[in-house]
């Protein structure tokens, strides 16, 4: 049988016919199993953040996904009344605010919801967002990783900056599957307005372990922190590739180098 969704109830009843007559079965019900796979939404946003002008928000799923695709906008963290669709015409009320879209990805194996980054609405005119924090890229050294990270300048009493890092697995729970999300490293810190600096974070012992079983892992890093002013939102939520540290050669070969430098020291003083 092809073509049935994951996580559904089939009803089905089987048919038996001779010369005699059918008979038909008693209702019979199955389920199928939930779908392997999550898709999980990268939003951003395009267009003028300028009053009366309109933003558009870009759902950033992968092509072809076969998932339920659901926006929303909020200013400064607060949902917007019926601003439920992708395109948002700027309001008077977002001057001097920044906004921020939501996108929803729901599957047969569950929804996740992303958030874009935050623009900022001038009073008058149109300007591209400036002074917020800013995430530069992400990289990672074995099990250690680097978040760049910029405070805003105006940020009323400098940065509160919080990161956490997860993976998600999937395990299987007789016949069907489900999705498990394992907590792998986290901390928090505090920048003055202004500062640069690239975080260094070590994954936990279990992480480390993890790492270095797969040798390669996929993990999900989110950090929340100020914004700008006072703002306290999610500043990047992003996915990053981690490979253990290549091994080291051997100290035995290091040690016969250099007794073979040794001796030939000692012979040239005799």
């Amino acid at each position: 049988i092809t073509g049935l969704a994951a996580n559904s109830t089939y009803h089905f009843a089987l048919q038996a016919r001779n010369a005699g007559g059918s008979t038909t079965s008693p209702d019979a019900v199955f389920t199928t199993t939930r779908a392997v796979g999550v898709v999980t939404p990268y939003p951003s946003i395009s267009g003028v953040p300028g009053v009366g002008e309109r933003l558009y928000c870009n759902p950033g799923v992968p092509s072809g996904a076969a998932a339920t695709i659901a926006y929303s906008w909020v200013r400064d963290s607060t949902p917007i009344a019926k601003a439920t669709s992708s395109a948002y015409k700027v309001q008077s009320a977002d001057a001097k605010h920044h906004l921020q879209c939501l996108v929803t990805a729901t599957d047969a194996a569950g929804s996740v919801t992303g958030h874009s980054a935050f623009v900022a609405v001038p009073a008058t005119g149109i300007v591209a967002a400036a002074g917020e924090t800013r995430i530069a890229r992400l990289s990672s050294s074995g099990a250690v990783l680097s978040i760049p990270v910029t405070c805003s300048p105006q940020a009323a009493g400098g940065c509160a900056i919080a990161i956490r890092v997860t993976v998600t697995q999937t395990v299987r729970v007789g016949r069907a599957s489900r999705h498990v999300t394992l907590r792998l490293a986290g901390g928090a810190t505090h920048m003055a307005r202004a500062q640069k600096r690239t975080i260094k974070l070590t994954l936990d012992t279990a992480g480390r372990r993890l790492l270095a079983k797969r040798h390669v892992l996929r993990v999900k890093i989110e950090v929340r922190g100020t914004v700008i002013g006072a703002l306290q939102a999610r500043l990047a939520s992003t996915s990053l590739t981690m490979r253990a540290s290549a091994a080291r050669p051997a100290t035995r070969s290091s040690g016969h180098a250099a007794a073979r430098t040794s001796g030939r020291a000692g012979r040239h003083r005799r």
